[in-house]
């Protein structure tokens, strides 16, 4: 494997777990308007100050399009990133020809 497949490897692991944390995080949006709250695409977490400062969190009761569509192109940006990761190994140990397959995904994984 040389360099720069084992580089480009890296940065495109880096990148899918970037993705993913993104998505999992509950920091999309903090206020303290109304008590301290932090929004997320899948969590909600609100600091409750008459239970002892513990902070709750869940589903959001609410999910506008706008959020589902940073939330389908992000999780498609992660499988477009995942897919370029496969298919970079698969052509730095099997067959070189897979990579330009792997640049125009990772190509599509930039778009999104």
């Amino acid at each position: 494997m040389d360099k720069l497949t084992l580089t480009s490897a890296l940065l495109l692991a880096i990148s899918e777990a970037l993705v993913l944390t993104s998505v999992l995080r509950p920091d999309w949006l903090v206020t303290t308007a109304g008590g301290p709250a932090k929004l997320g695409l899948l969590r909600s977490c609100v600091l409750l100050h008459g239970r002892g400062g513990k902070e709750e969190c869940g589903a959001p009761d609410f999910f506008p399009v706008q959020w589902l569509a940073a939330l389908v192109l992000a999780l498609s940006a992660a499988v477009a990133v995942l897919v370029a990761l496969v298919l970079t190994l698969a052509a730095a140990l099997y067959d070189r020809a897979l990579l330009r397959h792997a640049q125009w995904s990772g190509f599509v994984a930039g778009e999104d």
